[in-house]
């Protein structure tokens, strides 16, 4: 190690010099803090809230860049764009994104480059903790790159099905979207993760404004379907996934492996109602299971209200195409579980379920949707 690596300030040593640094002392620290790459994302995200640390911390995450983060850069500033506190704040979020992705019309890349993990990223993990549940201060399971998260035990195996998944920890919620870097950022566009389905680990639990949330772990696949009138839309199979997905579910051969994961692995399907979902307008008011070989879909008191899966389709299909409506599938487990079964959760519980439905994400992404003749 050089003489200058060994003087070099932690990433926690650099975050307290800048924090307590003046407005003009404070750009020093903001490439030695960004050398960190997700972590230091992860750390300064939070801060654009702050109207003194905001606009330092939008540099920061666009500093990243350099160090290879550029798509993590533009997940999260697309992310935060929306609390950060004053014009001049926002104006500088709109400002870097503009540089990450000129014009915001470049065409989508053929390819990404590999994702990378570092080889002690995720062996350290000692296991899901009770600080972990409904919070992101203070935690580090969600980071790509650190031997003591949990992600890198799940990219792993993914990174062999397909090399341009890539991990986006979700601003200020205990949350991670993994995704086909390609598919989740097409073109730059920062708007499409929301249009793009995504594979995600959840660890919500009790929050300041919900203290009587059961912590729990969820592993599984959100399908967002958007307005077709705002920024979004249309809702089409360009950039959406909603669309792919209700091709899949038509399709009783593509969906074969999905309904072998459903019943291997007791997965759920509908509205997953815990964490920042629990509050939504708009529901698809129903959780469906694999009973003894039949999906059946259940309101929400537990009554039957359709079997098979060309009953799910009609209730998808039925929804109003000018409300926005959030689908799931997923396995959920205590947090008592997660907490005990410690780092062998990862490959025990969440990495099979996670890898059966990548293999119908992949098909949902890469399919190429049917157009009739005229």
């Amino acid at each position: 190690m050089s003489e200058r690596e060994s003087s070099e300030p932690s990433l926690d040593e650099a975050l307290k010099h800048a924090r307590q640094a003046d407005r003009a002392g404070r750009i020093q620290w903001r490439d030695r803090i960004a050398a960190h790459g997700p972590e230091a994302i992860d750390a300064v995200a939070p801060w654009v809230a702050d109207a003194e640390l905001g606009a330092f911390a939008v540099r920061v995450i666009e500093a990243t860049a350099k160090f290879g983060e550029s798509d993590a850069a533009i997940a999260t500033l697309g992310s935060v764009l929306r609390v950060a506190p004053t014009a001049s704040i926002r104006g500088d979020v709109e400002a870097a994104l503009a540089r990450l992705q000129p014009f915001n019309s470049k065409p989508a890349r053929v390819a990404t480059d590999r994702t990378r993990l570092p080889e002690k990223a995720g062996w350290s993990w000692p296991g899901f903790k009770e600080t972990d549940f409904g919070r992101v201060a203070g935690t580090t399971w969600r980071r790509r790159s650190d031997p003591g998260a949990l992600v890198p035990l799940v990219l792993r195996p993914l990174l062999a099905l397909d090399s341009n998944f890539r991990s986006y920890p979700i601003y200020m919620s205990p949350e991670v979207h993994i995704a086909d870097a390609d598919r989740y950022l097409q073109g730059g566009e920062w708007k499409q993760g929301w249009r793009a389905s995504k594979l995600v680990l959840y660890a919500h639990g009790p929050t300041t404004e919900r203290p009587d949330d059961v912590p729990l772990v969820a592993a599984g696949w959100y399908i967002e379907k958007g307005t077709g009138v705002d920024d979004y839309g249309p809702v089409e199979p360009t950039q959406w996934d909603w669309p792919r997905v209700l091709d899949l579910l038509r399709d009783k051969r593509r969906r074969a492996p999905l309904e072998a994961a459903m019943s291997a692995h007791g997965l759920l399907l509908g509205e997953y109602f815990h964490g920042r979902f629990a509050d939504v307008n708009q529901t698809v008011r129903f959780v469906g299971a694999s009973e003894q070989g039949t999906l059946v879909l259940r309101d929400e008191d537990g009554g039957a209200t359709g079997n098979g899966w060309d009953a799910l389709v009609e209730r998808l299909e039925a929804l109003p195409d000018t409300e926005w409506y959030d689908f799931h599938i997923w396995k959920e487990w205590p947090a008592e579980q997660a907490m005990t079964m410690g780092q062998p959760f990862a490959q025990r519980e969440i990495v099979p379920v996670m890898t059966d439905l990548a293999r119908v994400y992949l098909d949902v992404i890469h399919h190429i949707p049917r157009r009739d003749k005229a």
